[in-house]
């Protein structure tokens, strides 16, 4: 279950990244930013957090899964939040 939640909030921060950065958003992690100015923010995306989920889905520990998901939630609602302002 664990799982499933840290899935559908790397496509909920993947979606409203993408959305963010049309309406003018900036990336605020240093490395996906550089990564930005380089290569398609979608394809970035969809690499990091593919990669995200199969380690966490490799490692297969509920607390790391737990923890990542609590780092999430905040990115998303900030993510929400920045979208309502550019909207």
């Amino acid at each position: 279950m664990l799982l499933l939640l840290f899935i559908l909030l790397q496509v909920a921060d993947g979606y409203t990244t993408v959305r963010g950065l049309k309406l003018g958003a900036k990336e605020a992690n240093p490395l996906l930013a550089w990564l930005f100015e380089r290569f398609e923010p979608v394809l970035v995306l969809l690499v990091v957090k593919t990669a995200s989920i199969i380690a966490v889905a490799a490692v297969n520990h509920d607390v790391l899964t737990a923890f990542v998901c609590g780092v999430y939630v905040p990115v998303v609602i900030n993510n929400v939040r920045v979208l309502r302002k550019k909207a």
